[in-house]
């Protein structure tokens, strides 16, 4: 009788899965995000399957009180409520907050005319 050979496991297929590690330190108070429609419950996910939005945008205000999670003002209506991290998408990062006084102090030197230094006329006699 022969001896079958041992089944060896098949490796599993990466899953499409956000590291939300990863993630974590780019969402912060300032950074505007989309959430999806699935983080406000299933009547928004109908509503985004029949034409509805799919995502809605916001800015982050504060962290909330549970884990894991970000009050976010949205947009279309002006409301603040928390938000799971895992439904939410970076657009774009908050700026640096000394930024715009970067971008002023630029501004400033370049329209400032630059000081020339004086010639020395050397005249021989």
């Amino acid at each position: 009788m022969e001896e079958a050979a041992p089944k060896t496991a098949k490796k599993a297929k990466p899953e499409a899965v956000v590291n939300q590690e990863e993630l974590a330190p780019l969402l912060r108070v300032g950074a505007v995000v989309d959430a999806a429609a699935v983080a406000f419950g299933e009547t928004y996910v109908k509503q985004a399957r029949n034409g509805g939005p799919q995502n809605f945008r916001g800015t982050i205000v504060a962290a909330a009180v549970m884990d894991d999670h970000w009050n976010v003002k949205y947009d279309a209506d002006g409301e603040t409520y928390a938000t799971e991290a895992q439904h939410l998408t970076l657009v774009s990062a908050p700026s640096d907050d000394d930024a715009p006084a970067r971008r002023a102090k630029k501004r400033a030197a370049a329209a400032t005319p630059k000081k020339t230094k004086a010639r020395k006329i050397c005249v021989e006699c």
